[in-house]
């Protein structure tokens, strides 16, 4: 089992876990968690679990600036209408089975996953089934 690391080493890392960035910017880890499902906070997915993995000097950035704007009396959509298109270098709307969807590639890599999936034959309907297979995921229903 791995040990927990102490704040001196947290500091130290390119990438951090969930936890270990609610510690280091002394936030709660629903805070955290929250902000990441609303798309406010930076992170990468790895390995066969999916886990969450935030760029560490990025995340804390953009994590002291929304607790600045919460303080200024902003509102969540105020925030979201914030940093709506800051990062995106790339976004392509579509209409997959009369649902409105948009890619959106903050980096090189994503960019080049987007394009090669825009480039499969089939791609509308390998983005339906990774809705569909989020949906049944996470519980919901359209």
């Amino acid at each position: 089992m791995p040990t927990k690391r102490n704040l001196e080493q947290i500091k130290q890392r390119e990438f951090l876990k969930l936890a270990e960035l609610a510690e280091l910017a002394g936030v709660r880890y629903s805070t955290i968690k929250y902000y990441s499902e609303l798309g406010l906070l930076p992170y990468e997915q790895r390995g066969d679990r999916l886990a969450k993995y935030y760029p560490r000097a990025e995340a804390t950035r953009r994590l002291k600036e929304i607790l600045k704007l919460r303080k200024q009396g902003k509102t969540l959509t105020d925030i979201i209408s914030h940093f709506k298109g800051r990062g995106v270098k790339k976004e392509i709307n579509l209409d997959i089975k009369g649902e409105k969807v948009s890619l959106q590639a903050h980096d090189e890599k994503s960019i080049a996953y987007m394009e090669w999936i825009i480039g499969l034959d089939n791609f509308k309907e390998v983005i339906a089934e990774v809705i569909i297979a989020i949906r049944k995921r996470e519980g919901i229903k359209k």
